[in-house]
């Protein structure tokens, strides 16, 4: 998006007239085509625009359970917008994009259509959420991702701590798709999905309002490489808000009146965001409790796992039962003596002195392996009683929610300084 996606064609940003009578003109059109299309609210003073940007999904003309036919729906609303430029996207598949003349006749003005491969409502209004603003929605995700929170295209998730750093995808556990909960949780009002700034400043002021948001955050952030060169493909004004707005407002990047470091202060927030999701959801406490539960004892059952295996001692060839047994040599006192023949008891005598070192260090260490398994097997039982008994301290969650959203309340009131 940006109006570059055509690179044989003149398409240079076009005035604010320009853009709301193309953008009329094109959602009417759209409109005979789709069951759902919106503009996602753009920033507001926007001096000039360099494309038309459109969500849409649910294509009339194919059945809707059926799988999308992208070749007929391009070529489709290729005609109907009366042009011959437009494709599907190479890097970004869910995006048709089009070129159509411009007014002036001399140009030409490049249209994005965004794809939303399910037509569900709760799906679309997800996706028009991350949209909106300039998908200013990623800059709260950035925040928030280091507080235990992924929001993605499927929506809000709580991360399992213990889990992220060896299995993030299994960590995630769904807590909601509504953007209206998303910025309750955050503290911030419903403005964002309203349309309701009129100036960049106003959405500053928005971003920084929520009771998770520090200044350091992006401090750190533009340490990184990788995250300076993503960010100046950006919207404009979200690169001055974390280049030019936040360091002027917050000098040093810091919030004041507060000298804790960022790391001690994320640990802190993490614990206070985890108890308001469990508040506002609590039918996701068992879930998360239970998968981490889960990865706990996998985690106590590989670190015994290595210490058995440490403690066996390993050969070239490993055990075996063919090691050469110790040759015996019998000295007789009188060698001039002819050899005897050895008697039952000397025979006997003999046998018992050829030890068998393999099954006694055998069976040694089968007693150990099984004394082992059966503390594992003891700690395993008193792990899943707590889980247990965590399970049962669940169902009390809702008649305590009224107190803990009290004392989220006076932890949220001692992080911020109130």
């Amino acid at each position: 998006m940006g109006g570059h996606a055509f690179r044989g064609l003149s398409c240079p940003r076009m005035s604010p007239e320009v853009y709301l009578k193309i953008r009329e003109q094109t959602t009417n059109i759209l409109r005979s085509l789709f069951a759902h299309v919106v503009v996602p609210t753009e920033m507001p003073e926007k001096p000039d625009y360099g494309d038309v940007d459109f969500l849409v999904s649910g294509f009339l003309l194919e059945p809707p359970d059926s799988p999308l036919n992208w070749q007929r729906m391009v070529s489709t609303t290729r005609d109907a917008l009366n042009t011959p430029h437009g494709r599907q996207g190479h890097l970004n598949p869910d995006v048709m994009y089009f070129a159509i003349p411009h007014p002036n006749g001399e140009h030409w003005i490049q249209i994005d259509v965004k794809v939303c491969a399910t037509p569900d409502e709760e799906t679309f209004a997800w996706m028009q959420f991350q949209l909106l603003y300039a998908s200013g929605l990623k800059m709260l995700g950035s925040l928030v991702k280091p507080l235990g929170l992924t929001i993605s295209p499927a929506g809000l998730h709580i991360r399992v701590e213990e889990m992220e750093s060896t299995n993030f995808p299994g960590s995630l556990v769904f807590v909601t798709m509504e953007p209206g909960d998303v910025l309750k949780i955050l503290g911030l009002d419903r403005r964002f999905l309203r349309a309701g700034f009129d100036t960049v400043e106003e959405i500053c002021e928005y971003f920084t309002g929520t009771w998770v948001f520090n200044p350091a955050h992006y401090a750190a952030r533009l340490e990184e490489g990788k995250y300076r060169d993503h960010l100046e493909d950006r919207s404009g004004p979200w690169v001055a808000f974390v280049t030019e707005w936040l360091p002027q407002r917050y000098p040093g990047y810091r919030l004041p009146d507060q000298d804790i470091p960022l790391h001690e202060w994320r640990k802190q927030v993490r614990i206070a965001v985890r108890e308001k999701v469990f508040t506002m959801f609590p039918h996701i406490t068992p879930e998360y409790y239970a998968k981490r539960a889960a990865h706990l004892k996998e985690v106590e059952e590989q670190r015994l796992q290595q210490l058995l295996t440490v403690s066996i001692p390993v050969g070239q060839d490993g055990w075996s039962d063919s090691i050469p047994e110790p040759t015996v040599v019998v000295q007789d006192a009188a060698p001039a003596t002819p050899p005897r023949k050895p008697t039952i008891q000397a025979q006997w005598d003999t046998a018992q002195a050829r030890v068998n070192y393999v099954g006694m260090w055998r069976r040694r260490f089968e007693k150990e392996d099984a004394k082992r398994e059966r503390e594992r097997v003891e700690k395993e039982k008193a792990e899943n009683e707590k889980v247990e008994k965590d399970k049962e301290g669940v169902e009390k969650v809702e008649v305590e929610v009224e107190a803990r959203r009290a004392k989220i309340l006076e932890r949220l009131a001692a992080i911020n300084g109130c």
